[in-house]
């Protein structure tokens, strides 16, 4: 299940843009919120630290809500689920991850359409919750093309997507 829009899916921040990987990890971090380049210079968050303090940890099971601690509900995808998860027509893409930088194998050419994505927003590429190096982050674009970013990344076509298992 795709966390609906709010905060566990591309909350846009006043600078016009979307957290980075660390902000996103770090979320849980006193004090709790979203962090700025100025307070995570040379920090780097890791797998352990995205799933144990990053921000969709602290989604509601409605995935609209923001909570005090952690519920452990939501997680950030990886990017293997993230690949396979792509569309074309509203049907699976039939995409599979090698691990490996590049296109990624579909039986189709997928999209940027619903469920998965908003055609009408900014970003064309999600953070995944897999770590590429301890200075990089895996992110996936709505074609399947799998890249990583330096962890401290943000900006305007870079956004997130929590997920939770189907209930």
């Amino acid at each position: 299940t795709w966390a609906p829009a709010g905060p566990g899916w591309n909350w846009q921040q006043p600078w016009g843009g979307y957290p980075s990987w660390d902000s996103l990890a770090f979320y849980g971090t006193e004090p709790v919120g979203l962090k700025t380049g100025k307070e995570l210079v040379g920090r780097h968050a890791t797998p352990d630290d995205m799933a144990k303090t990053g921000l969709c940890a602290y989604l509601a099971d409605d995935g609209k809500t923001l909570l005090d601690e952690p519920a452990y509900i939501w997680r950030m995808p990886t990017t293997d689920e993230f690949v396979r998860s792509l569309t074309r027509d509203g049907r699976n893409a039939g995409c599979a991850w090698d691990g490996a930088r590049g296109q990624s194998a579909c039986r189709t050419e997928p999209d940027k359409e619903t469920p998965l994505w908003a055609p009408d927003e900014q970003p064309i590429y999600m953070w995944t919750a897999t770590e590429q190096s301890a200075d990089n982050a895996w992110y996936v674009n709505y074609h399947g093309v799998v890249s990583s970013q330096p962890k401290s990344f943000g900006n305007p076509r870079h956004g997130y997507r929590c997920v939770k298992p189907v209930s």
